[in-house]
């Protein structure tokens, strides 16, 4: 069974070009001198996390999801609860 994440973008209300992007986690090093003196830049990511099963259809409407329907049907995912845990990310 495929493991599908939900990235969420969330506009600033108060300025439509704003949104939040979460800073990731760097890579550990590997003790080899030549990859670990490299310094990566920081990385930034929309908000995401582990989209989980539902029993019934998700009462959240996604905006663009029949683009994806032939692949992916979001109504048989928990919506609400990975919204719920991305809002709490930052």
């Amino acid at each position: 069974m495929a493991v599908y994440r939900l990235a969420v973008i969330i506009a600033n209300p108060s300025n439509e070009d704003e949104f939040l992007l979460v800073k990731q986690i760097r890579p550990p090093k590997f003790g080899i001198e030549e990859y670990d003196s490299y310094i990566d830049s920081d990385l930034l990511d929309l908000p995401s996390i582990q989209l989980d099963s539902w029993q019934g259809e998700s009462e959240i409407q996604v905006e663009g999801a029949e683009l994806c329907a032939d692949k992916l049907d979001l109504r048989k995912f928990d919506l609400r609860s990975a919204l719920s845990q991305v809002k709490f990310l930052g």
